[in-house]
């Protein structure tokens, strides 16, 4: 297909935004015609840019303690396609169609883990965990109906997104985790005793949503498990 020849623009409106939207219907004649040639791109890419910290460090009493930071970011072009309905939002580099969808500036995105243990009394030791990380990247996509089209004549099926990739992000969600254990020896034989609560405080975060334009856009599709408590014994002789 050639997208400059084999489709015509149609005018609507971002039903997200409301802001002039460009649309493109494949002329009938080009209808059920495919391209079967299968190249390497000279233009989709992705590029990943990210850097990375960490520190560990021993504390009185044998504890130790560690984390780390990570700042990253994925810039990628996806115009190389044989659609023009592909094109829109296709460059995170904010170079390529930016006349059907601009690409604003892709953020860098954070996350930090950090950990420690430590001695307590009674021969227990004392463990926790803290991860923090960004929100899921989401792009709402709309189904386009043939209403949208002149006369409400659409000759294949049409999906497009309505922002750009890496501008919509779900919520940053952190997780608490907490762990004690105490091992005891009778007669050569070892137990060790193990207590682990997992999201402390319960964090409902939500980890993905529905994307789809309709009444049911947003709604949550999974949230971060619940509080959970672990009980766990091991025997060695």
């Amino acid at each position: 297909m050639n997208p400059a020849t084999d489709y015509t623009a149609v005018q609507t409106a971002n039903p997200l935004t409301g802001a002039p939207m460009t649309i493109f219907n494949l002329n009938p004649a080009k209808l059920g015609q495919v391209d079967t040639v299968d190249r390497t791109s000279t233009v989709n890419s992705t590029l990943y840019t990210g850097y990375e910290a960490s520190f560990f460090g021993r504390l009185p009493n044998g504890g130790t303690l560690m984390g780390g930071w990570t700042v990253e970011r994925t810039q990628t072009v996806t115009c190389d396609a044989s659609s023009p309905n592909s094109f829109i939002f296709c460059d995170q580099t904010g170079s390529l169609y930016q006349e059907l969808g601009a690409v604003p500036h892709i953020p860098f995105r954070h996350e930090y883990k950090l950990a420690a243990s430590y001695p307590m009394p009674y021969g227990t030791l004392a463990s926790m965990s803290l991860l923090s990380y960004a929100g899921a990247s989401i792009q709402p996509t709309w189904a386009v109906p043939a209403s949208a089209f002149p006369n409400g004549q659409r000759t294949q099926p049409v999906t497009v997104p309505l922002v750009a990739r890496g501008t919509q992000f779900l919520p940053r969600w952190n997780q608490l985790d907490v762990g004690l254990k105490k091992t005891i020896h009778v007669r050569g034989v070892e137990v060790l005793g193990q207590v682990d609560v997992f999201n402390v405080l319960n964090s409902n975060a939500v980890l993905g949503e529905i994307t789809s334009f309709g009444s049911t856009l947003y709604r949550p599709t999974s949230i971060l498990q619940g509080r959970l408590l672990r009980l766990s014994t091991s025997v060695r002789f």
